[in-house]
């Protein structure tokens, strides 16, 4: 859309012959490529030249093309039509949102930085590792405990299958010594004996072996239970740290929120729409001044017929990143 300036400008005659003394008054506003026209007495209205006593509005009354205007004639009675004139950069109006733009730019890498550096703690890297060291021990503690249980397990089916086997040893041992059978008898309950002692002394071995094992398992669980208090009181330590730096950045955060929204409420909710889609995709920056011809942005140059092309529609776009543009 093409941009319009709208002049209005009264002049006051002097009767006694002096040089005139012309006040003027400029006006910014969108309108089409057609401005619309308002009929004042036969003739388009809105700028006049004013007499001490009345406004009127002769047929042969000259267009006003520019601020300056001719030597009007000594006349009390004289008037012209008004001149719209296309804008080749942005109007005042324009040039406070694009500023207020900026400021919120501003918040928001200031904003964008606060997210970044609480995402990125030095001390987190460290919470990372003590959290990690912390569950493999837990985990190598738990499997401790579960084989502990199974030698606790084991040593009890254990001890009681060895007192079965020791109890039927004696029994038979009683039996082979107490005579009256017959050699093939005595011979066979020799052997079963025999075979009882044997498997009473792997079932002794094998107690022992579980009752070692549980001794080293006991010790190592002790060790692991220190490792794991001291890593759980670093975890801690550092825990507090950062909840003390993340608290920090919070309060710098709420505080650049409320300064955002009161910068927001100043600008137009196209203006910021198109900002948020650039800032989307341009990482982070939707707005740079444009300074000396080159973008703040992209920090491409621009010629100064590019510069003109960029300022002619609002808002200026840069025409290498598509940023919006600030001029200086």
């Amino acid at each position: 859309m093409v941009r319009y300036r709208r002049l209005e400008v009264g002049l006051r005659l002097d009767f006694g012959g002096l040089n005139p003394a012309v006040t003027s008054v400029v006006r910014f506003g969108e309108l089409p490529a057609d401005p619309p026209r308002t009929e004042v007495g036969g003739r388009v209205s809105g700028v006049e030249w004013l007499s001490s006593s009345r406004i009127v509005s002769p047929a042969n009354a000259p267009t006003l093309q520019a601020c300056t205007l001719p030597s009007p004639p000594r006349s009390t009675t004289w008037s012209i039509s008004p001149a719209w004139t296309p804008i080749l950069g942005p109007s005042m109006e324009d040039i406070r949102s694009l500023e207020d733009l900026l400021d919120l730019q501003v918040i928001d890498s200031d904003l964008d930085r606060l997210f970044e550096r609480r995402a990125g703690l030095p001390e987190l890297e460290a919470y990372r590792v003590a959290h990690e060291e912390l569950s493999g021990i837990e985990q190598q503690l738990s499997e401790m405990a579960e084989r502990l249980r199974e030698i606790y397990l084991a040593s009890d089916k254990s001890d009681g299958e060895l007192k079965i086997e020791e109890d039927k040893a004696h029994r038979e041992e009683q039996r082979l010594y107490a005579g009256g059978l017959s050699a093939r008898d005595s011979e066979y309950l020799r052997a079963e004996v025999e075979m009882l002692r044997r498997q009473i002394s792997q079932r002794e071995d094998q107690s022992l072996a579980l009752m070692e094992e549980e001794e080293q398992l006991d010790a190592a669980r002790a060790e692991r239970e220190k490792e794991r208090d001291a890593v759980a009181a670093e975890k801690g330590r550092i825990e507090e740290v950062v909840a003390a730096s993340w608290q920090q950045i919070d309060d710098e955060v709420a505080r650049l929120e409320v300064r955002k929204a009161e910068v927001v409420r100043l600008i137009d909710t196209d203006l910021i729409e198109l900002y948020e889609q650039i800032r989307s995709s341009q990482e982070g920056v939707g707005i740079a001044r444009l300074g000396e011809g080159v973008c703040g942005g992209c920090h491409l140059t621009l010629s100064a017929a590019e510069q003109v092309q960029a300022v002619k529609t609002f808002p200026p776009r840069c025409i290498h990143c598509r940023r919006i543009l600030a001029p200086q």
